[in-house]
């Protein structure tokens, strides 16, 4: 696993934080500079594999639980697919990896990524 820090979550209970998500999410983006409507989301991943989509579902190839808290949904979201992308850790390299799924990619720290072949 990787280093994390441990902190306490808004329940108060301690808990281990991997790392923090911070994006823009928006219906209306298209090339270029984000729309005015774009809203910033935070999100800190304390269990991994962690998904990104618009529903939970279990994924025994990735091991993926089903589980609330490993995931990330935005379900009022069209251009984000039900199973968008997947965060992990890789241990070999050690360093956090994104999988995309989703049809409208996904950007990370700028650099954009298209989905994936299934």
């Amino acid at each position: 696993m990787p280093p994390g820090i441990v902190t306490e979550n808004d329940a108060g209970s301690l808990v281990t934080v991997y790392v923090r998500l911070r994006g823009l999410i928006s219906d209306e983006w298209e090339e270029g500079s984000p729309p005015s409507t774009a809203q910033w989301v935070d999100r800190y991943i304390e269990k991994l594999p962690f998904g990104i989509g618009r529903t939970v579902s279990a994924d025994p190839d990735t091991g993926l639980s089903d589980d609330p808290s490993s995931w990330w949904l935005f379900p009022n979201q069209p251009k984000i697919s039900r199973k968008h992308a997947i965060i992990r850790w890789n241990e070999a390299t050690q360093q956090f990896c994104i999988k995309c799924y989703g049809s409208n990619g996904a950007d990370v720290n700028g650099e954009g990524s298209s989905p994936f072949p299934s």
